[in-house]
């Protein structure tokens, strides 16, 4: 530690008064500050404070200092002006520290907490020390100022103690104390009074802390961690990539030319200058080639199947791994597919999708989500974006700009893409990744291919005989098929039966190319997972193991793979189904149940009110109005009920809410207001204009409450615990059963009432009870669990899904049809999802033909084998025509 501190001084030397002064740099030790970046700081923190003392008129012989290394600790003398340090210092420490941060980069830029007090203070050979030294330091810590420089965005934050605001502060008009915030501070053994300042912003905000601290951030990187490790973890497993013998994969530089210069790359990390990059090696070594990068900027390219995503899923468990012994930013896999460059940078995407993916960060403390974007401003989140490929072409330029922005300010990341789709990006872009390494996925041998299918069967020589005829004709089209791990563990799973024998895939008139091959195998999955694979002894979904009929397994993953064909996504939301359903079929149920209730309140309100003498007056006028008015309301509110349509669970907290529930009561008074106007007229005929208006009014003013008291109760499924789609149903269908009855208890109460007022207490009874059921069915349905029951009921019956559609999700997933990403299940690859929405061979296949003339055509012809189906390429043809060429393939 270096001190300009006199060691002359004796130890009893008499206590002398000195103004404190106690600077440090926030984020010091930031990850992505280097050696050479923090001795940059530190000259610029010494520069700054120089300039600004000097400039503030505080000679350089009348203030001392000692080293702090992230900051600095100032005795000033007792003859310089005190005020100064409240009128001048601050004003030119924020001038000098903006005229630092624009020289240099992001690394090297300074945002500084300063403290600032006066006492007695002794000397020893060692330095300084008293309880007034103590205290600064103190404040210097306080969390309410740590949260005030992280929540603005100037360049620096100041506390002085309570005597010095009232003796100093207070008394200088232009040290402006009006912006100074009252704190309570309590540090270790301190608790004191301080007073807070940000000299670059208008004012303190109202309420400072409890901030997003460096301790609530580990908190939640250590929760973000472990469930990221869960369901990684899991889904390694079901990927069978943790295997004893996996199929052994290696990487090496990329030779196409979208890599950055071999400098940028290195980062000085080796010496002279090199001239190009050689990255080489096994797939369970890439954590270790990863951190050793200086830059920790990786894009990993390869052809579909090659096993990007596998690389993905690995790289990320091993950096998990590495931060729990090193240290580091929490690694999360992402998609890449539903970012938008041009409409959010890389933090705001990132920031979005970790509370899409783990929603319980929104709420972690009561920072909220403002916690998660610091988090990702801090660099505490490392990306790992799989399949950039997935973006619209127009877009992966973008993309790969974004991406360099983001890495000139320091930010690791991992890229994975289809490498020619991301050589065009480069090119139509013009700009690369520049200090990224570029690794490329390399083919699989044939004989490495062929001795991992071996290991399947041990004492089968079935794949040997295979090898064996390809041994010398590196180029037939199976040799090139089991160049990728997608088509060589679909032959593995496809051949797996008893009776498959792999050596037809010889046959070079049935598969005459490569794409005959994967398209083969691509169909054959499906009837050897559910014909020779059995389920699970228990589902995820909480159900008994069942088995299906490969066929109608095809049929149903055929539907829901032209679903996500159609959405443009990858992502199978099981709330995100109900857009195959006709909104008219909606609004047909929610129509029928309103209708129904009406006609009930009416015809028993009526009965109980004396308007209606006799029970079968009451079944008669009740039933015509569910017929007609009620009914035609039930559409109406039906299509004015905005319906949720993304999963919740019921938070009923107070605290910090009440704005919302102003929002909640906002957005629901066009509804509230029609449901009015509807009940208003639905009960005139029977009660006048005049008690119908008031009876809409009532019911308008407790649809309106009970809607927005719903919304108001909707809060983020607590994904973080356990992000499945199966438990955020379950948790959807909780906030159902909430909101049901808090809906229909709101309205019982307000319409009970009002009828009751007007036509007697057995009238109001009944109103208030009819009321309850119907508002008690909306809220319960105004759920995505409610509409995805009406969903599934009305795709089960037609047969695009299982009776037990959760259940059967699991089951694929077991099965490896499906993975699970989060709260999403998607197909295990892009080319799978792509081929089960086309037409089956030898049927109709999930889509609608094409209205421009291209039409699927099948048929089955007899072998010397027996029959097989014959699929026809799709292709435009004139109206009518019968001809075309045709592509031999099961």
């Amino acid at each position: 530690m270096r001190s300009t501190w006199s060691a002359s001084e004796p130890v009893a030397h008499p206590a002398v008064h000195r103004t404190i002064l106690v600077l440090d740099v926030e984020a010091f030790g930031d990850h992505r500050r280097t050696n050479a970046h923090q001795v940059a700081v530190r000259a610029g923190l010494y520069r700054v404070l120089g300039s600004a003392l000097a400039r503030a008129g505080v000679p350089r012989t009348d203030w001392q200092h000692e080293d702090r290394g992230d900051g600095v600790f100032v005795l000033v003398a007792p003859g310089v002006v005190k005020s100064l340090f409240v009128e001048a210092l601050p004003g030119l420490l924020v001038g000098a520290l903006h005229e630092h941060n624009r020289a240099h980069p992001a690394e090297e830029r300074i945002r500084l907490r300063v403290a600032l007090h006066a006492g007695e203070v002794h000397y020893d050979d060692h330095g300084a020390t008293a309880a007034s030294v103590n205290l600064a330091f103190r404040l210097l810590d306080a969390p309410q100022l740590k949260a005030a420089l992280a929540w603005s965005p100037g360049v620096l934050a100041l506390i002085t103690s309570s005597w010095f605001f009232d003796e100093v502060v207070r008394h200088c008009p232009a040290a402006g104390p009006g912006g100074y915030r009252r704190v309570a501070v309590r540090v270790k053994e301190t608790q004191a009074v301080a007073w807070i300042a940000l000299p670059d912003q208008p004012r303190v905000p109202d309420h400072v802390g409890p901030p997003p601290t460096a301790v609530d951030e580990d908190c939640v990187a250590r929760g973000l961690a472990e469930a990221i490790r869960r369901q990684w973890t899991d889904e390694a497993a079901a990927r069978m990539l943790h295997e004893p013998e996996p199929l052994r994969l290696r990487w090496a530089t990329t030779a196409r030319p979208v890599a950055g210069r071999p400098a940028a790359v290195l980062g000085g990390a080796v010496g002279g200058r090199p001239l190009r990059l050689r990255f080489r090696g096994r797939l369970d070594r890439v954590v270790d080639a990863f951190v050793s990068l200086p830059h920790r900027q990786l894009v990993v390219l390869g052809e579909p199947g090659a096993g990007k995503t596998a690389l993905a899923i690995l790289l990320t468990l091993g950096l998990l791994e590495h931060r729990r012994v090193h240290g580091g930013p929490v690694p999360v896999l992402l998609s890449a597919a539903s970012w938008h460059p041009h409409r959010e940078n890389v933090d705001a995407w990132l920031a979005r999708r970790l509370v899409e993916e783990y929603p319980a960060l929104s709420r972690v403390d009561c920072a909220g989500r403002r916690l998660v974007e610091r988090l990702v401003a801090d660099g505490a989140v490392l990306p790992v974006l799989d399949g950039v490929d997935e973006l619209s072409p127009a877009l992966r330029p973008a993309a790969i700009a974004a991406l360099d922005r983001a890495a000139a300010g320091g930010r690791p990341f991992v890229v994975t893409c289809r490498g020619a789709e991301y050589e065009d990006a480069v090119a139509s872009g013009g700009r690369v990744l520049s200090s990224a390494a570029v690794v490329e996925l390399e083919p699989v041998g044939l004989a490495e291919a062929v001795a991992h299918l071996a290991e399947a069967r041990p004492g089968d020589d079935r794949w040997h005989r295979v090898h064996d005829h390809l041994r010398d004709r590196p180029d037939h089209p199976l040799a090139a098929a089991l160049s990728t791990p997608l088509m060589v563990w679909l032959a593995r799973t496809a051949c797996a039966g008893p009776g498959a024998d792999p050596v037809e895939l010889l046959d070079a008139r049935r598969f005459p190319d490569r794409a005959a091959v994967e398209e083969h195998l691509l169909e054959a999955l499906v009837p050897a997972v559910y014909e020779h694979h059995p389920p699970a002894p228990s589902d995820r979904a909480g159900g008994p193991a069942a088995r299906h009929d490969p066929a109608d397994a095809r049929r149903w993953l055929g539907f829901l793979a032209a679903h996500l064909d159609r959405r443009g996504t990858r992502d199978l939301a099981w709330w995100e189904l109900h857009r195959e359903v006709p909104r008219a079929v909606t609004n047909s149920v929610y129509g029928f149940v309103v209708g129904l209730v009406t006609g009930a309140g009416i015809g028993l309100g009526g009965l109980a009110a004396g308007l209606l003498p006799t029970p079968s007056a009451a079944l008669r006028v009740g039933f015509l109005a569910c017929l007609l008015p009620g009914v035609v309301s039930g559409l109406v509110t039906a299509r004015a009920w905005r319906t949720q349509d993304t999963p919740g669970l019921a938070d009923a907290r107070v605290r910090g809410r009440f704005g919302r529930l102003l929002g909640a009561f906002r957005d629901r008074l066009a509804f509230g207001s029609l449901m009015g106007a509807v009940i208003a007229l639905v009960t005139a005929p029977l009660v006048g204009f005049g008690g119908g208006a008031v009876l809409g009014a009532g019911s308008g003013l407790c649809a309106l409450l009970s809607a927005g008291v719903a919304d108001w109760l909707k809060a983020p499924a607590d994904e973080l615990r356990a992000p499945s789609p199966a438990a955020v149903l379950r948790s959807d269908r909780a906030m159902s059963a909430v909101r049901g009855p808090t809906q229909g208890a709101v309205i019982a109460v307000g319409v009970g009432p009002l009828v009751g007022c007007s036509y007697g207490a057995g009238a109001g009874l009944v109103a208030g009870a009819v009321a309850f059921a119907g508002a008690f069915f909306l809220g319960g349905m105004d759920t995505a669990w409610g509409l995805f029951a009406i969903t599934r009921g009305w795709l089960g019956l037609s047969g695009r899904l299982p009776p037990h559609l959760m259940r059967f999700l699991a089951d694929a997933r077991d099965r490896g049809v499906l993975r699970q990403v989060g709260s999403v299940y998607q197909f295990r690859h892009a080319r799978l999802q792509e081929h089960l929405a086309g037409p089956p061979p030898g049927g109709p296949g999930p889509r609608e033909p094409a209205g421009d003339g291209v039409r699927p055509l099948s048929a089955e012809v007899l072998t010397p084998s027996g029959r097989r189906p014959l699929r026809f390429r799709r292709w435009p043809c004139p109206s009518g025509s019968r001809t075309g060429t045709t592509s031999p393939g099961s």
